[in-house]
């Protein structure tokens, strides 16, 4: 894979730690190892990965359907990770590692594309993906938080909706059934409705 690193004048190794980092992202995720992965993963998308566990464990099935397609998709699949792997509660990193561990999280060296990094300031850095002809423009944004370079996930480029509303269509289901049959195949068999319900209902008062 071709680096191309922008902004690399003096002192700043920005783009050459940001590479660094995320080469090292890459490994953990093609290792299946969560432990590590979670290491590169910002502050901003742990609270994120906590938001939904959270949902995962209280959020009844209204609340859920009331998400945005990408966050309801994310909280079914805390909920199959749950039962996939025992687990009895679940946070932010937890999820994440989880899903890690399953290799349900692609590295984007596997698809040997040319990444420009862009050093913005000393605390913050995006890298750019060179695609191929008409495909949507893909980047990463890195920032500096404790003495390590971290990739923020929830910063999306465009609408992170567009992706369910398109492969649904294409697949001529609801959103829903197109969301049940992914899990269906990370699962290896069919769901029970259940997966919708609250795996922690929250005590009432």
């Amino acid at each position: 894979m071709l680096t191309v690193l922008v902004g690399l004048t003096g002192c700043d190794q920005t783009p050459y730690l940001v590479t660094k980092a995320d080469k090292e992202w890459d490994a953990a995720v093609d290792a299946n190892n969560g432990a590590q992965a979670v290491l590169y993963l910002s502050n901003a998308s742990i609270e994120h990965g906590d938001k939904i566990a959270t949902m995962a464990l209280t959020a009844t099935k209204s609340q859920v359907k009331a998400l945005p397609a990408y966050e309801r998709f994310e909280v079914l699949q805390a909920r199959l990770l749950m039962k996939l792997d025992g687990l009895k509660t679940i946070d932010g990193r937890t999820f994440y590692a989880g899903c890690v561990n399953h290799g349900w999280v692609y590295s984007t060296s596997v698809l040997r594309r040319q990444k420009v990094v862009v050093g913005g300031t000393k605390t913050s850095a995006v890298i750019y993906y060179k695609m191929p002809p008409n495909a949507p423009p893909l980047r990463s944004q890195w920032f500096l938080e404790d003495r390590q370079w971290k990739c923020d996930i929830t910063r999306i480029d465009g609408d992170p909706d567009a992706h369910w509303l398109e492969e649904a269509r294409v697949e001529g289901k609801s959103v829903d059934d197109y969301m049940i049959a992914q899990l269906e195949e990370l699962n290896g068999d069919q769901l029970s409705s259940s997966i919708w319900e609250p795996v922690a209902p929250a005590k009432k008062k």
